[in-house]
């Protein structure tokens, strides 16, 4: 895509209830734009994270209830498709296959010129008839956070998509937002100090920097790594990370369940919780 002045209103339309890497790329990019002087409004899940943070930073913000049914919802699809026309959407962004599906036909609809989904995630796109219609039919451009997760999506079918009309945008990082002296510990060793805070799943791919680490090793250098495991705790993805070292390069690893201890300790208990009282039940 060449780079070109934006004409017209963007519209970021994000229905994922959570906060996570999507959510923060679209808030960040709407603000940015925002304050460039770009007309800038977003679609979010009521009451999500999302939705709060764009009010907070002055963004005009919609909310809508997207699921993976919802394309097929007559009402919603007039709705948004009335929305997008009323608000002279010249562009619009989506995040989730559900908003493609959904918010992508109806933008479609309203002649929206331009139809942009965001891949966040090496993922392969399902080589299904309903994708074969949305990026034959809908989509106009992609935007991919890596030249991997270019590769990726049309693993499953190279003719998916036109590849010319895919753009790898980095997430960046503004450095501004962090100060060199900034630190809670003292590093009196000199050595190289690693971290890494996110799911271990197979896409996040922390056996790369494993593998970084000793080589850095190897080259002399001292290192050290840490990784932060935020989510359920389940055991088989820590299992296997730590199985996959061999290297013996990973020096701490964290477990962070707090927004998740009382979910994991329901899953533990429920069952006891229920046998006990089968028991009391029978024995009245």
């Amino acid at each position: 895509m060449e780079r070109k002045e934006i004409e017209g209103t963007v519209c970021f339309f994000n229905s994922c209830k959570e906060w996570g890497g999507g959510e923060k790329w679209h808030f960040e990019m709407a603000k940015r734009l925002k304050n460039k002087g770009v007309k800038v409004i977003l679609c979010a899940f009521p009451g999500s994270p999302l939705y709060h943070k764009a009010k907070e930073a002055n963004i005009a913000v919609y909310s809508f209830k997207i699921s993976n049914l919802s394309f097929l919802n007559p009402i919603l699809f007039k709705q948004l498709r009335d929305f997008f026309s009323k608000m002279q959407i010249n562009h619009i962004l989506l995040n989730l296959p559900s908003d493609l599906k959904t918010a992508g036909i109806a933008a479609r609809a309203a002649k929206v010129k331009n139809i942009i989904y965001r891949r966040g995630s090496a993922i392969p796109i399902s080589n299904s008839l309903s994708n074969k219609h949305l990026f034959k039919h809908v989509v106009d451009y992609m935007i991919v956070n890596s030249k991997e997760t270019k590769r990726t999506v049309l693993s499953r079918n190279s003719n998916l998509f036109e590849k010319d009309k895919i753009q790898v945008i980095y997430n960046g990082i503004d450095t501004k937002n962090y100060s060199e002296t900034e630190s809670k510990s003292e590093n009196k060793t000199n050595e190289i100090v690693l971290g890494n805070v996110g799911r271990l799943e197979k896409q996040k791919n922390q056996q790369f920097l494993i593998e970084l680490v000793a080589l850095l090793h190897q080259k002399g250098y001292k290192v050290h790594f840490s990784i932060l495991y935020i989510g359920m705790v389940l055991f088989i993805p820590v299992a296997n990370i730590l199985f996959r070292d061999s290297y013996g390069v990973i020096s701490n690893l964290s477990v962070a369940t707090a927004n998740y201890l009382l979910v994991f300790l329901l899953y533990l208990l429920l069952p006891m919780l229920l046998f006990d009282l089968f028991l009391l039940v029978n024995s009245l």
